[in-house]
Formats: C-alpha cells, structure tokens, sequence
C-alpha cells in the first residue's frame, strides 16, 4: 500500500507541475451530531435534553504551494436568541468553529502551522505534512462529480479523540495536497471528510478557480507557540476540569451552568 501511495505521489508531483496555475477557494460544509461527539450525562430521570446537531461552513483558499483554512460567519454564530437552546448551541458553535482558527499549509516544504482558539486564547502548533498519516483502502468513487479515492486517517496519540475513525475522499485531478480542517498531504484535495461514522461529516460545497493574492496566504502568527502534544494536553487537562465542575453541581442538585 505504502507503494501505491508513492506512486499516487509521482502522478501528483506530475500533476501539479501540468496544473502550475490552479488556485481559488474550496467551500466546505460541517455537520456535527453534538450528542454523539460531546455526550452529557442526564440530568435525572425526566432528562429531555434534545440530540444537538449543528452545521456550519468553512473556506479553503488554495493555490498550488500554499493554502488557508478557516470557519465562515452564519447565521449560527452571530444570531441567537435568549433561549437556553439557543445558549448551548451558541457555546458549542464557539467550541466546534473558533472565528480565529486558521490553519496555514504550505504543500511545497510541508509545514503546516495552525492557530487555535481554546477557552479565548491563542495557540500556535507547528507541525508538518506527513503522508505516513494514510492507508489506501482502494475503493474509487464520484465525490462531487469527481473521480476520487478513499483513505483512511491513522491516528496517533496525540491527535484529538474526535478523529480516532476517520475516511476521507480525496481528487487526484486535483493536484492540491490540502484538505479542510488541516487534513491533507495526499495526492489530491481532500472533498470529503467521516468522522467516526457520521458523527462529524465535512462536504465540499462548491470550488471558484481564480487567481489568489500571495496577501490571503499568510502563515499565522498570533498566540503562544506550543507543540502539538502540548495543546492536546492542555485540551484534555481543561475538558476534565470542567467535567468535573459539571458533575460536582449535578451531585449537589445544582442547576447546570449557563455558558
């Protein structure tokens, strides 16, 4: 298999020097089942806590060396009621789709650097594309009225527990090796996107060709540089602090917190 994929490479490598102009913005949607992905305990025996699902868009601005990815003002993000639903889905929006993420990827030395948001403080995590991440599965399929080829994502420890089962679709006439959400580094950009069997879904919407400036491009710099394994760190110490809390006020018969 690690043979096949070299092979995809050499096509890609072949590729992208015929596509030497190919550039635009990639559009992609993200549905989310927040039931399945952030499950919360009940809060008793009548718990009527509805499943929460949410959706939202993303952009990818690519051209052939580099590309930047970042989440999309809706509707979702800046119009809610008071409503305590609303509140939640207000907080999980800002939870799931950070309006200061941005993932930088430069396909032609292979760094990828990602600005984060978590709990309204920046990070900046370096890290580098690695086609070592893959494993064909050998199934072909039209993705978008495109030719495409399934692989699946090989986890490691340090990747976040979201993306532990994931499949992706990938354009091989696409010689762009970027894809949403930082995934990339295949031959090809990335249309689709599983996440543990329909608990996260990313779908391209639709691609504009055009000419790119070099100025939408720019690496990130803003927030404290950290290693990946340190952000993962950081995450996972924080989401059990506030397990915890919850759980604390639950036992107390306190009403759960407003975010």
């Amino acid at each position: 298999m690690k043979h096949f994929l070299s092979f995809c490479f050499c096509l890609f490598m072949v590729s992208k020097a015929s596509f030497s102009q190919i550039s635009g913005e990639a559009f992609y949607r993200t549905k989310i089942d927040v039931s399945k992905s952030h499950p919360q305990p009940p809060r008793g025996p009548m718990d009527d806590t509805k499943p929460l699902l949410m959706e939202f868009g993303s952009v990818l601005i690519f051209d052939q060396d580099e590309a930047i990815y970042r989440y999309l003002k809706t509707k979702n993000t800046t119009e809610f009621s008071d409503s305590h639903e609303d509140r939640r889905k207000q907080f999980m929006m800002k939870r799931l789709a950070p309006e200061n993420d941005v993932i930088y990827t430069n396909t032609e030395s292979g760094r990828v650097v990602s600005q984060k948001e978590f709990m309204d403080k920046l990070f900046l995590i370096e890290t580098s594309i690695s086609t070592d991440k893959w494993k064909m599965t050998g199934e072909t399929k039209l993705v978008s009225g495109m030719n495409c080829i399934k692989a699946a994502y090989i986890s490691d420890t340090t990747d976040a527990s979201d993306f532990q089962n994931t499949f992706v679709w990938f354009a091989p006439e696409l010689p762009i090796a970027a894809g949403p959400a930082g995934f990339g580094g295949l031959p090809g950009l990335i249309l689709y996107i599983n996440v543990n069997d329909g608990e996260r879904e990313i779908s391209l919407d639709q691609i504009i060709f055009k000419p790119i400036d070099k100025k939408e491009l720019k690496e990130p710099k803003k927030g404290k540089k950290v290693t990946k394994e340190a952000f993962a760190s950081i995450v996972r110490k924080k989401r059990e602090e506030q397990r915890q809390h919850l759980q604390d006020r639950r036992n107390q018969g306190g009403p759960p917190p407003h975010h």
